[in-house]
């Protein structure tokens, strides 16, 4: 380390710097002077030559600045400084090319009384290593002997690297330096990069920290912050890189006398953070779209001095020079944070790429990449490997008409290379082939000459006692609730309903699937399953092989809607594809006043009435416009103030519970339907299981009625009438 004190004289050091990147202009392009405080600074751009050597130009002669002497420092006694520079450059030819460089630089602060600067016989203080220097410089004169103290320390304690930061720490007094404590007075601490200070606001942007305990001062830097310089090495085929940071910190402090006269003295350190080699591993991230039918790949990401010379596209090399002329698209793309990465793209059509039909109308795309990157001024090659498969559709390869209905238009004429008004006829003639009946007008529905869309045609319960309630199950048009307390068997019901749908019209089914939203819990995945299992029990009255042949879960589409935007956006949006395309039959929402009790006080029940109108016309209009069922599952809330002739009791007069949400959705409801848990038990081949009570409140083409019901195994059956021991009280 070098101590350097100056008293009323300038102190200027030369600086040596890299920065990375590649020139093919004039050289004085690549070579940049600065006056910076008390620094002449010089900055040269690595990749512009082999080799770099400067040289002092003084009055004496010209002197080579070697490592050894880069901080030694010129001083003159004026306030002007004129600095003298040659910049040699040697090629790899061993041509050297030399620059003259001159710049005149101004002091822009006032020389302090004292002005100490530490640049790199040993103490510690606060268990810091500093380095100390004590001199006293005797000046004898005609009557006195002037004594000048010129004593210097500077910490030398190493910086550490915990992986994410630099860490660097100074004892804020300088014991050697304040002999006595009681007249220390702080004026300001500063810090700065490249022999220059910063203010607060631009240190704090950068990300540099400087902390003071009182005691000591820490000073953090993270890896890869402004200012600083990240270098690449290659070792093993294995992409390293360091960062590097040319600190200097400055403590401006007073002594002040019992005169109130005081000295300044200015502290600089200058100190130089660097962190060990890290091991970067270079990634990869496929963004292909296959729709588009070009592989998009991201490679990243590396420091500034790290450049992509080549890739190989499985056995084809090409400089990325020739990429580019032979219109593969390569770019750089840099980041925020100083790094940068490259993206490639190759069609799936280019000769490199291998294509392997897989059968059903399904191509696959695959092609091995190699990277050759290469480090600016080292000449370090490192290579990357990446192999990336895609899928797509052939259009050519359709099996059936349904299949073209399944394919959105956009996709279609991707696949097709038709054009938009030739695929909505394709779609149209296709959809008029697979149509199994004419459309129906209302006169032949009053006619009674379409007996599917009759008004007698309903989903089934899969259970004869239940759909004798319902008179054959549930319409077909307009909103069923299902209310009832927790543990009532609610979700089991539309479990059952979700399967049940599957099945052939003959067989009380739709022959089509079924969403579920969830908007509570998340779905009983496992209790589903096991109702899969259990079909053949639950309906014996159909062939095995029919059973069999249906793939259940295929054709349950699950959502989950965490609040009212998303349950709206699902049944605007993606509900109606569904339906459109006839992949299902039955909406089931579980539950409906989950997300509208939780997302609107109490005094917003009129934005509440105006949100679930909407949402209810939505599902009405699904209902009626594809002819499916829509069942939603309800909360119940208490009546702690017994009857009351002013309130309306939704046909469940007595009751001590009542459906949630109000009058405001009691009148979107068409059929609703009241599930009780009864206290008791119920057995059934050796089973037993405890007895619900299902009971319908209201529907347009029922009788106030109810059954008993029990949940097994199997699923939800009803009880038959001769239980007579079944205590009938809610449990």
């Amino acid at each position: 380390m070098y101590v350097s004190f100056c008293f009323g004289l300038l102190l200027l050091c030369y600086q040596l710097c890299e920065v990375n990147g590649s020139y093919v202009m004039d050289p004085q392009g690549a070579i940049e002077t600065e006056c910076r405080d008390r620094y002449f600074w010089v900055s040269v751009d690595v990749g512009f030559a082999g080799r770099i050597r400067f040289e002092a130009v003084v009055e004496n002669g010209v002197h080579i600045i070697g490592e050894d002497h880069a901080s030694m420092c010129g001083y003159t006694n004026d306030n002007n400084f004129l600095f003298k520079l040659n910049v040699v450059l040697t090629d790899l030819s061993g041509k050297e090319n030399k620059y003259s460089l001159s710049e005149t630089c101004t002091l822009p602060l006032d020389w302090s009384a004292k002005e100490i600067v530490c640049e790199e016989n040993y103490i510690e203080i606060d268990g810091i290593a500093v380095e100390v220097i004590q001199a006293t410089v005797f000046f004898r004169q005609k009557w006195a002997v002037v004594m000048l103290d010129t004593s210097a320390a500077c910490t030398i304690a190493p910086s550490s690297f915990n992986g994410v930061t630099l860490h660097w720490r100074t004892p804020k007094v300088m014991t050697p330096l304040v002999q006595d404590p009681s007249g220390f007075v702080s004026r300001s601490i500063e810090l700065g990069v490249d022999g220059q200070l910063l203010n607060e606001a631009t240190r704090k942007a950068m990300g540099y920290i400087l902390a003071d305990d009182g005691q000591v001062v820490h000073v953090s830097v993270p890896f890869g912050a402004p200012g600083g310089y990240r270098m690449s090495i290659v070792e093993n085929n294995t992409y390293k890189e360091s960062y590097k940071a040319f600190l200097c910190y400055e403590h401006i402090y007073s002594h002040v006398f019992m005169d109130d006269t005081q000295i300044e003295t200015r502290h600089r350190q200058l100190r130089v953070m660097e962190t060990p080699l890290i091991s970067r591993i270079p990634f990869t991230v496929d963004e292909t779209l296959p729709h588009e039918e070009v592989f998009t790949i991201y490679l990243g990401s590396f420091a500034s001095d790290v450049e992509l010379i080549a890739i190989k596209l499985n056995e084809n090399y090409l400089l990325v020079t020739d990429a580019i002329q032979q219109n593969y698209f390569i770019t750089k793309i840099s980041h925020i944070n100083g790094t940068h990465g490259f993206i490639i793209k190759v069609p799936f059509e280019d000769k490199s790429v291998n294509r392997v039909y897989l059968g059903e109308g399904l191509l696959q795309y695959s092609v091995e990449i190699s990277y050759t990157l290469n480090i600016i001024g080292r000449n370090d090659t490192f290579f990357h490997h990446v192999s990336v498969v895609a899928h797509v559709k052939n259009a050519s390869n359709f099996r059936s008409a349904k299949e073209i209905l399944c394919v959105s238009g956009p996709d279609l004429q991707r696949l097709t290379r038709l054009s938009k008004t030739d695929v909505q006829r394709l779609h149209y003639a296709v959809a008029a082939t697979v149509r199994k009946s004419k459309p129906v007008t209302a006169l032949q529905l009053f006619q009674g000459e379409c007996p599917v869309l009759e008004a007698g045609h309903r989903l089934s319960f899969a259970c004869p006692i239940l759909d004798g309630l319902m008179r054959g199950g549930l319409p077909l048009r307009g909103i069923t609730e299902l209310a009832g307390e927790s543990a009532a068997g609610k979700t089991q019901f539309c479990l059952q309903l979700c399967l049940s749908v599957q099945y052939p019209q003959e067989n009380g089914g739709l022959n089509s699937g079924a969403v579920y939203i969830c908007t509570e819990d998340s779905f009983p995945i496992k209790r589903l399953r096991q109702l899969i299992t259990q079909q053949p029990r639950l309906r014996p009255d159909l062939p095995p092989a029919l059973i069999r042949s249906r793939r259940f879960s295929d054709n349950i589409y699950i959502e989950h809607a965490a609040d009212l935007e998303a349950l709206q956006a699902c049944v605007s949006q993606r509900v109606p594809v569904l339906l459109k395309r006839g992949l299902v039959r039955l909406l089931v929402v579980d539950s409906v006043a989950a997300l509208f009790r939780s997302e609107f006080q109490a005094d917003e029940a009129i934005e509440r009435s105006r949100h679930l109108l909407a949402f209810s016309n939505r599902l009405h209009h699904l209902s009626h416009e594809y002819g499916a069922p829509v069942v939603c599952v309800n909360q119940v809330t208490d009546v702690v103030d017994g009857p009351n002739q002013g309130r309306c009791d939704y046909g469940l007069v007595g009751s001590k519970v009542l459906p949630a949400l109000g009058i405001a959705w009691a009148n979107q409801v068409m059929v609703r339907l009241m599930l009780r848990r009864l206290t008791g038990q119920v057995q059934s081949d050796n089973r037993s299981s405890a007895p619900r009570k299902l009971e319908v409140v209201f529907a347009p083409h029922l009788p106030r009625a109810s059954c008993l019901c029990g949940v097994w195994e199997e699923g939800v059956r009803g009880i038959p009438d001769d239980h007579s021991d079944l205590q009938q009280g809610s449990s």
